[in-house]
């Protein structure tokens, strides 16, 4: 069943009820309580519905394939092969074109005019050539054929366990990691070369069956403005929730426990076979504001918690200055002497952050260009070595470009001052293989990278989890320690939250909740925010001199913990925060102070006076109005100007 149709007509096998009791107790009741009417289909054999109903193509097309899938070869079960052909006759629906292909529905999923299946269809029609399989698909379907690699452990073979289409240019992918990276690493490169955005999701399988369909979250059913994720009782669950809740704004997710289902290798999306109606008017997509609630029972879309914050009705591009603004400003007043002065003189940190901003928006044009996308944290690290061109050093014999240093950026004369970063910054980019760029072998788990990544979370707004990934990413080519990296993806996460609007409380909880749940780097950074939101909501002397020298140590936990408590207990006066932050912990925590402060309350947030005083406030606002535009021109039409300003290399 194509996951683009909006649905008005939704089913399930009449054995369903009986095959998994409670869970078909709670699915009832949330589609009850949200008004979807459901229907239960007579005469089938099995409960995986999806897999033997027709797939709809158009509003009023519908082709059945057949289903005889190889992995129902064995005589016990001959007789779970449903015939869809006489429950179509008794819906309201147009009759079902015929094609002679094997194929399960659970193996097709519809992104706009593409669709994406696995490669197990050539296995399931041998004897048939794979370009004429291809062609008689893509005819089939009306649509562009993606074919990406099965996953081995799946013994279905189908896309539905692997991609999830979020809109029409953008798929949800699992995560795969450890041994499975390499699968993942496939299947990002064909959908990416397909011109597709891909934001990973959270993927958890566990060991012990071949199979079993737990932690195979990306399974779950978007129905009008409710979702339906599937959970297993893990740790990880909550935050598939979370990440599920972000990506859905104006839906309500609701958990559906799903173990009875996810031994036999199916989960939620499996079961449901849902159509958009010929002549009936579609679900709503979207929930009332007011009426839209996280999991966990906070007001998504009013005030969250405890934290008596309003959400603001700032758009995104003001956000976006104010972020990069407000750490261009911490940054400036930290490096001053009279840290209460007005900041005039950006340093390294501010540099390197505006060059993150170049590369993201380059890699951005690659993709979009080139079709070769997931290269971000590299093409990012190329342009901290055009930056280091700007102060004098140049590493030459790795580049092809014809022009070094290309790009708008590394021409500004506002850039050409040297401003030396801290030693293992320096060191990495001086030292370390230029291309490619390689994990630090350093053990430093200093704050100098976490300014920086800041960009990663404006330009990943959309998905704090990929925000978080990308900004590790990168921070491993100059810091080693697992600690630093951990920082650095929880600011980029936290950035992507506050942008889309949620108070910095629950950014800072929901990015906690992102890091890996049981590693010691990721409960070092917890542990760290924990310590800044109990110093803010109990500011008592000795916890404050405890903490503040817990702030100075120049540690990636201790700038997130002072920039997190100057940026909460100053919130009224950003300012204050700012010099308080630069005399407590220096650049790095008065330049991320300022970062989360302008992310919340936007541009308006920094004296205005400040601007035409400081030496790069002009680029900084510059390069946030481009993470905005993100790129110009489209995969057929080359916009020369944005060319010559981010060149896809």
């Amino acid at each position: 069943m194509s996951q683009m149709f909006t649905a008005s007509l939704v089913c399930f096998s009449d054995l369903l009820p009986t095959a998994a009791p409670v869970l078909w107790r709670a699915l009832a009741a949330a589609l009850d309580e949200h008004k979807i009417p459901y229907h239960l289909l007579p005469l089938t054999k099995d409960i995986w519905a999806v897999d033997y109903m027709p797939v709809q193509v158009s509003r009023t097309e519908f082709v059945q394939f057949r289903y005889d899938p190889s992995y129902l070869k064995y005589k016990k079960y001959a007789d779970k092969r449903t015939d869809a052909a006489p429950i179509m006759a008794m819906l309201p629906l147009p009759v079902a074109a015929t094609s002679m292909l094997r194929l399960d529905g659970g193996n097709v999923v519809r992104v706009g005019q593409k669709v994406i299946v696995t490669d197990r269809v050539f296995a399931e029609n041998p004897g048939i050539p794979v370009d004429q399989v291809r062609r008689q698909l893509s005819e089939e379907l009306r649509a562009e054929l993606i074919v990406i690699p099965a996953d081995p452990r799946d013994f279905t073979g189908h896309a539905d366990g692997m991609v999830y289409a979020l809109d029409e240019q953008t798929v949800l992918v699992n995560n795969y990691r450890g041994k499975e990276s390499t699968l993942g690493q496939q299947v990002t490169s064909v959908l990416q070369n397909a011109g597709l955005t891909v934001i990973p999701f959270p993927y958890f399988p566990q060991e012990g069956s071949a199979t079993s369909a737990v932690g195979a979250y990306i399974n779950f059913v978007r129905v009008g403005a409710l979702v339906l994720l599937p959970v297993f009782g893990l740790p990880t669950d909550e935050a598939a929730v979370y990440q599920t809740e972000l990506l859905f704004p104006g839906c309500q997710v609701v958990p559906m426990l799903a173990n009875e289902l996810a031994p036999h290798g199916g989960l939620l999306h499996c079961v449901t076979w849902a159509v958009d109606q010929p002549g009936v008017h579609a679900l709503p997509t979207e929930l009332p504001l007011p009426n839209a609630h996280s999991y966990y029972g906070r007001v998504l879309f009013q005030t969250w918690g405890d934290s008596s914050e309003p959400i603001r009705p700032l758009d995104r591009r003001d956000r976006y200055r104010g972020s990069l603004l407000g750490a261009t400003y911490g940054d400036a007043l930290a490096a001053q002497s009279a840290p209460t002065q007005i900041p005039a003189q950006a340093t390294a940190v501010t540099q390197l952050m505006l060059f993150t901003a170049e590369g993201l928006l380059r890699a951005e044009h690659r993709a979009m260009q080139k079709g070769i996308g997931g290269a971000g944290p590299q093409i990012v690290w190329e342009s901290w070595l055009r930056w280091l061109s700007t102060q004098g050093i140049d590493r030459p014999g790795w580049h092809k470009a014809e022009e070094w240093p290309s790009g708008w950026l590394s021409r500004q004369p506002a850039l050409q001052h040297s401003r030396k970063p801290a030693p293992t910054t320096w060191l990495a980019l001086t030292t370390s293989p230029a291309h490619p760029p390689q994990p630090a072998v350093n053990t430093s788990m200093g704050a100098d990278p976490l300014v920086r990544v800041v960009p990663f979370g404006l330009f990943h707004f959309h998905s704090a989890p990929y925000a978080l990934e990308q900004a590790s990413a990168v921070t491993a080519y100059t810091h080693g320690h697992a600690v630093a990296q951990a920082a650095a993806g929880w600011v980029a996460a936290t950035v992507a939250l506050l942008v889309r609007g949620l108070p910095l409380v629950e950014s800072a909880q929901v990015a906690w909740h992102l890091l890996p749940p049981d590693s010691e780097a990721g409960a070092r950074c917890r542990h760290a925010v924990r310590m800044a939101l109990q110093l803010h909501e109990k500011p008592t002397h000795l916890l404050a001199d405890d903490y503040h020298r817990y702030m100075q140590a120049r540690t990636a936990p201790a700038a997130l913990m002072g920039a997190v408590y100057h940026a909460l207990h100053f919130r009224e006066a950003p300012e204050t925060a700012l010099a308080t932050a630069a005399q407590a912990g220096g650049r790095t925590m008065a330049a991320l102070t300022g970062a989360l402060l302008g992310a919340q309350l936007g541009e308006s947030a920094w004296p205005a006076a400040w601007r035409s005083r400081h030496d790069l406030a002009g680029l900084t606002l510059a390069l946030a109005d481009d993470l905005f535009t993100r790129v110009k021109g489209d995969s057929l039409t080359l916009d020369h100007e944005w060319w010559e300003r981010y060149p896809g290399y």
